[in-house]
């Protein structure tokens, strides 16, 4: 809380579900053994799901990213969004009362799944314990709503900001 005045989490939550641990072993060793190509080819069309706005080039810079990246930092990413819990860990109740002069956005692109009801419960849990937060749902979006609806994510994040 020291380091900033305002924070924009999105699509995001404050722990690994218990699922989601296998769920990332399973695309690390696709990535370790078919490569970071075949991890993009079910990832882009996972985040830009159903109903997605995203623009061509932005899938295709979505796919370009995810194919350049190496794949031992993947798999050092997803190792570390395994284990991660900051509810439990009695992370949070230090953390808003340390942050309570500070200010949180926590947004969700509507169409990811549970991540918008679990940051909205997430928002009131640190409301409750003394930080300042907000959360915004992103129509018309999935997990990347800053390119699945750019216009809808940067209002709340621009009036936030301002």
């Amino acid at each position: 809380p020291d380091r900033y005045e305002r924070l924009v989490a999105c699509d995001t939550q404050p722990s690994t579900p218990a699922a989601n641990v296998s769920a990332w072993d399973e695309r690390i060793a696709l990535a370790n053994a078919k490569g970071m190509s075949e991890l993009a080819a079910v990832t882009v069309p996972r985040w830009y799901g159903p109903g997605s706005q995203a623009s061509a080039e932005c899938r295709s810079w979505t796919e370009a990213m995810v194919t350049s990246t190496p794949v031992d930092g993947f798999a050092a990413g997803a190792r570390a969004l395994q284990s991660y819990d900051l509810i439990n860990d009695g992370i949070i109740d230090a953390f808003a009362s340390r942050a309570s002069s500070h200010r949180h956005l926590l947004l969700a692109g509507e169409a990811d799944g549970k991540l918008p009801e679990t940051l909205q419960a997430f928002t009131t849990k640190l409301t409750q314990a003394g930080a300042a937060a907000d959360f915004a749902s992103v129509p018309n979006a999935g997990h990347l709503p800053m390119c699945d609806n750019p216009e809808a994510w940067l209002q709340p994040v621009l009036k936030f900001l301002a």
